[in-house]
Parts: structure tokens; sequence; C-alpha cells
């Protein structure tokens, strides 16, 4: 009850739409807010203190993996908020090509919520090259939230197999998941 509707649930619920009839994607969009492996209740709740976490953890992440990317980010006063918002609040949706978008959802619904972390690492990666050309906030903006969904520069295929890269290697250093569940994130 303490969830109502937060800016995004529909976008997923949406999604659910094409694919489910309505009571089947009721219980889906049910199922990724309580269960263990989605969790995304956490993500809605006032505070929104999953969202927090991942941040923080994508932060932790750029440090070590792709510490040039984060030094250039925090020049430019780019908040992983400012860009990553979508990547984690609606698994992607209006930030990828849909169809790389879908297949990114089959893996999450697989695999959970580690997924979100690894795609988030696996597009900075990729687009590293590019990123460090611009020259200014406006510029990356428009990158990250128009230009990426119109144009993600990799195929689909390449960009699952990186992911699946970017899974074991952070799995490896364990850090495919940021810091336990708070209590507060379950319903």
């Amino acid at each position: 009850m303490e969830l109502g509707y937060c800016q995004g649930m529909s976008t997923i619920a949406g999604v659910l739409l094409i694919y489910l009839n309505e009571e089947e994607a009721f219980w889906a969009l049910n199922s990724l807010m309580i269960d263990k492996k989605f969790a995304m209740h956490g993500l809605y709740i006032l505070g929104f203190p999953k969202l927090m976490r991942f941040l923080a953890h994508h932060d932790k992440i750029l440090t070590k993996f792709l510490p040039k990317i984060k030094k250039f980010l925090d020049k430019h006063q780019m908040d992983a908020v400012l860009y990553s918002l979508k990547w984690f609040f609606v698994i992607f949706i209006e930030r990828l090509p849909f169809s790389l978008c879908l297949r990114v959802w089959d893996i999450f619904f697989l695999e959970g919520e580690r997924v979100l972390n690894a795609m988030a690492y696996v597009t900075l990666k990729l687009h590293a090259n590019k990123l460090l050309k611009f020259k200014d906030m406006d510029e990356i903006t428009n990158y990250f939230q128009y230009k990426l969904q119109k144009n993600f520069g990799y195929s689909d295929n390449f960009t699952i197999k990186a992911l699946e890269t970017a899974l074991n290697e952070l799995r490896s250093k364990k850090m495919e998941l940021p810091p336990a569940t708070s209590d507060n994130e379950l319903p």
C-alpha cells in the first residue's frame, strides 16, 4: 500500500501490456515489485532507497573499472542520477533501442537485479571513447537520453555478449550487486 503510483511504473506496465493481458501484466508487475530477485519496490518508495544504493554502487564500479570515465563525468558535474535514472528506474526503457531493451529485460527476468549495474557498466564501457570527446554536460546528457536510444552503435548480439562478459567480470570481483537490501526497501 505504501507504494501507490510512482513515475516510471507506467512505463514498465506498458511494456508488460504489449506481451501480456491485463491480469497477467498486473501480476508480473506485482512480482517485479515484491520478488526478492527483482525487489523493485525499493526503487519506488519514498526516498528511493534502492535507487540510491544502485547509484552508489554504479559509482564504485566506475571508480574501479572505468576511472577515466568517472573522472570525466565528475569533471563535467554529471552525477550518475542525471544520466542513469531510467537505466535503473525502468530497466533501460527509452534509453536503449527497443529491440536491445527487450533482450536486456529477458536477461533481467532470468538473472535479476544484477543485470542493472552490469548493463550500466557495459553502456559506459562501449561508449567510453565517444563520451571522452564531449565538451559539456549538455552533449553528454543528450547522448545518454536521446542518441543511444536511436542508435546504440553496436549490434544487439554484440552488446548482449558484452553484457555477459561484464556480468562475469563483476561477479569475479564480487561487485555484481550493491550492498544488501535494507529491510525498508521490501514490502
